[in-house]
C-alpha cells in the first residue's frame, strides 16, 4: 500500500476596508508562508497545496465561521501541515488562534507559525501555547479587576469630598462645576417643595393626599436626564422619598457632616388623610 504524501496548506487573513484590500500586507503574509514551506517543509518531500486567503472578520466573528478556514480543515487530513505567517494573520483574537491550533491538532495536523518557527503539531509546543493562553486570560482578568477596584476607590474618595461620580444627583441636590470637577450643591428650588412636604407630613397628612394637593396646584418637580430637563407631577411614592430625603439632609446639617444619600424604599400602604 502506497503511503499518502502529506501536504502543506497556507492560510492567512487580510485586512479589507470598504472593498479595498491591503495588497502589501497580503503579499507579505503569502511570501512569509511560502518561504517557510520552501525552507522547512519542501526538503521533507511535502506537497505544496497553495495558500487560502480571505478577508479578516470583525473582532466578534470567530475563526470557525470563516468559510476559507472551514474549507481548509475539511480538505486536510492527518499528517498534513498548515502554515500561517503569524497568529494575528490567522485569527482576530489570541484565544481564537489557540482554539484553531487545538482543532487542527485534534485532526492530526501540524500548525506552523512562520514568524516564530513554531510547530504546534508537537505536543510540548501545543501545551506551552495553551499554558501561555491560560496565563494571558488570568492577566486580563486580574487587570480588569484591578481597574474596577481603582475606579471604585477613586469614586469613593470623590464622594467623600462631595464630588459627583455619575448618574442623576440625589433629590435636593444638583450638579455644579466643570467636567472632572463636578460636585453636588444644594438645589434650593427643589428643597422649597421638599420642606413643604415635611411640614404637611408633620401636620398629619398622608403622602397620597400631599401628592394630590401638589398636583391640584400644579406644583411639579424637575426631572433631569440626558435628553434634558422635563417637569413631572408628584405622586405618593415620590412625595414619600422627598420626605425622608429632606429629613436625612436636615439631620446631616445638624450633625455637621457631609450628606451621604441612603436608599429609600417607599411604603406600599396608601395614605388617605386629606389636606384641609
Amino acid at each position: 500500500m502506497i503511503a499518502r504524501q502529506p501536504r502543506a496548506f497556507g492560510y492567512t487573513q487580510f485586512l479589507q476596508i470598504a472593498d479595498e484590500t491591503s495588497s502589501s500586507e497580503l503579499e507579505g503574509y503569502v511570501k512569509s508562508i511560502e518561504a517557510f514551506f520552501h525552507e522547512h517543509l519542501e526538503p521533507l518531500r511535502i506537497t505544496w497545496a497553495g495558500v487560502t486567503a480571505e478577508p479578516m472578520g470583525s473582532t466578534q466573528s470567530r475563526l470557525r465561521s470563516m468559510p476559507g478556514w472551514r474549507g481548509l480543515l475539511s480538505e486536510s487530513e492527518r499528517g498534513d501541515h498548515i502554515v500561517v505567517a503569524s497568529p494575528e494573520a490567522m485569527a482576530s483574537t489570541f484565544d481564537d488562534f489557540v482554539q484553531a491550533v487545538e482543532v487542527s491538532a485534534s485532526l492530526g495536523c501540524h500548525v506552523h507559525v512562520a514568524e516564530t518557527g513554531s510547530d504546534y503539531g508537537d505536543a510540548s509546543q501545543l501545551a506551552g501555547l495553551q499554558h501561555v493562553a491560560a496565563i494571558g486570560r488570568q492577566v486580563v482578568d486580574f487587570n480588569a479587576r484591578q481597574s474596577r477596584r481603582r475606579r471604585q476607590v477613586a469614586n469613593a474618595r470623590r464622594r467623600l469630598k462631595g464630588g459627583h461620580v455619575a448618574g442623576s444627583p440625589p433629590m435636593g441636590f444638583k450638579v455644579a462645576g466643570q467636567r472632572g470637577k463636578r460636585r453636588l450643591v444644594p438645589d434650593e428650588e427643589a428643597r422649597v417643595t421638599m420642606r413643604y412636604i415635611v411640614q404637611c407630613r408633620n401636620d398629619g397628612h398622608g403622602f397620597g393626599a400631599i401628592a394630590a394637593y401638589l398636583r391640584k396646584n400644579r406644583v411639579m418637580w424637575a426631572k433631569r436626564s440626558s435628553a434634558g430637563r422635563t417637569l413631572e407631577f408628584w405622586d405618593a411614592k415620590r412625595v414619600e422619598v422627598a420626605y425622608h430625603r429632606m429629613l436625612e439632609i436636615e439631620q446631616a446639617a445638624r450633625e455637621g457632616r457631609l450628606f451621604q444619600p441612603q436608599q429609600i424604599r417607599p411604603s406600599r400602604r396608601p395614605q388617605a388623610l386629606g389636606i384641609g
